[in-house]
């Protein structure tokens, strides 16, 4: 938004936090979700990397670098409102707002060892721009894969680290390692994990390896006792 847009916003969150007597506020900002992957064979990833480039199909948000602007001038202004009183402001990046997208361009279609060359670009967050101005960030490195997003496929919901070299990004040492080597420093990463579990319908064609990813299954499996909520269990539960 114009300057004219943040200012009633941030002097209404300051006086929020100061009249309820809050440490600071943590912005968890709603930005445009990114599109499911979907688990292709070697063909399928070709054959997908050569659609994106005439279709555009790969385009999140049109508008991408004129919002990390403004969420950075957010940012600053609302750290220079704050700071006088001492309060914190910190930063919670949600589940599937990822800090980079990996996109495909194909090179030579006639030789696959050099098919495609990595383009790493940051979409929404302006990590040197803006970690100065935040006392803490929260990543939320967990539901890279749910029920809801990816019905068809059930995977690991918050791998640790990469798996099989599919989705490089959705895992927790990845969005980790990202903010850091953006100049980050660790001591204001807070890595937040989930107590609960995803749960996917299997169907008589999704086999039986109980190894993901488990492909044609067929959305969120029924909730649990507890949870009462399709595709969710609690700890206990699991």
């Amino acid at each position: 938004e114009s300057t004219n847009a943040r200012i009633p916003f941030i002097n209404s969150a300051h006086s929020l936090v100061k009249t309820y007597g809050f440490d600071g506020l943590d912005l968890a900002w709603q930005f445009p979700k990114n599109k499911a992957k979907k688990v292709h064979s070697g063909i399928g990833k070709l054959w997908k990397g050569f659609k994106k480039i005439f279709s555009g199909d790969f385009v999140v948000d049109e508008k991408a670098e004129e919002h990390k602007e403004e969420f950075t001038s957010l940012v600053r202004e609302l750290k220079n409102a704050l700071r006088p009183d001492g309060y914190l402001l910190g930063l919670s990046v949600l589940p599937n707002v990822n800090s980079s997208r990996k996109f495909y361009i194909i090179l030579c279609i006639f030789h696959i060892s050099n098919l495609f060359f990595e383009i790493f670009f940051t979409v929404f967050y302006d990590v040197p721009a803006i970690v100065n101005n935040l006392d803490y960030v929260n990543l939320h490195a967990y539901d890279f894969h749910t029920p809801e997003r990816n019905p068809e496929v059930a995977d690991y919901p918050a791998p640790i680290y990469e798996l099989n070299e599919r989705n490089p990004e959705a895992n927790i040492n990845f969005q980790t390692q990202y903010w850091l080597n953006n100049h980050c420093p660790a001591t204001k990463i807070n890595v937040a994990i989930a107590a609960y579990g995803r749960a996917w319908k299997m169907t008589k064609d999704s086999g039986l390896t109980g190894v993901p990813p488990v492909l044609e299954t067929d959305g969120v499996a029924p909730g649990g006792t507890q949870t009462q909520k399709p595709g969710l269990l609690s700890w206990p539960e699991v």
